[in-house]
């Protein structure tokens, strides 16, 4: 970067999360990059470190703290305001779960991606197996959903919301928007997930038997994979555009 801050700036999401979305990046080729719900710019930030020619996108473009960067007005519940085919890479960081508008949005994503492009979408990790025997005993999966509470504070009315988001809703979306996914990651596994791997493992085996005839309409492989059941606060699903 050309002017460089005393300070970088702060990502809305934790530190280890943050730093599994850079290392992704630092595997792929360099190109061009799309910084959805850019913030203050940290990943802005370190994607150009890397090389990659970044451009962002924010419902409020004025809190970026990237001196000189052009961040233009976008609120995902509607539209990307950028042209079609206009880049190889978007990031979309923990946001998808503070939309309305989640199907509107990725449908967005793929329309602004190359064909061959890839999509790097993370969201909060409200499937684990954990927090499903939470949902069995209490009735609840989030403090954060049932508070709608959120990191970030917006003055945007649309930002400030909790979605509790699944992950065949999002692969679902995904497909109807010619997406394909190519992997499913986490940012760290949660401690102690080793000791509900019995439990998850029965889980997997038994809604495979149950749901054979539904699988593809529940997305159930990947709703029941080890990642999800057993990972951290986290997913990243990686999702290529059919070219």
């Amino acid at each position: 970067m050309s002017a460089k801050q005393t300070s970088a700036p702060r990502p809305i999401t934790s530190k280890v999360h943050h730093d599994k979305i850079v290392d992704i990046f630092r595997g792929l080729e360099k190109g061009s990059a799309l910084d959805l719900s850019c913030g203050e710019g940290a990943l802005t930030w370190r994607l150009e470190e890397l090389g990659h020619r970044v451009s962002c996108s924010d419902i409020q473009p004025e809190i970026c703290k990237i001196p000189g960067k052009e961040v233009r007005r976008g609120d995902l519940n509607h539209e990307i305001p950028f042209e079609d085919k206009a880049f190889d890479y978007v990031a979309c960081v923990n946001v998808l779960h503070r939309l309305y508008g989640v199907d509107r949005a990725i449908s967005e994503i793929a329309r602004v991606l190359k064909p061959g492009g890839l999509a790097i979408i993370s969201f909060p990790n409200y499937a684990t197996i954990v927090r499903r025997m939470r949902f069995l005993f209490f009735g609840s999966i989030s403090d954060a959903v049932n508070n709608q509470r959120c990191r970030g504070v917006s003055t945007a009315p649309e930002a400030n919301f909790r979605n509790c988001l699944m992950v065949p809703q999002v692969a679902l979306c995904l497909e109807r928007h010619s997406l394909h996914v190519e992997s499913l990651e986490i940012d760290r596994r949660k401690k102690g997930s080793r000791t509900y791997f019995p439990i998850a493992a029965l889980v997997a085996l038994v809604s495979r038997c149950l749901g054979a005839k539904r699988s593809a309409r529940l997305q159930i492989p990947v709703a029941n994979h080890r990642r999800v059941l057993l990972g951290g606060p986290h997913l990243v699903i990686l999702a290529r555009k059919n070219g």
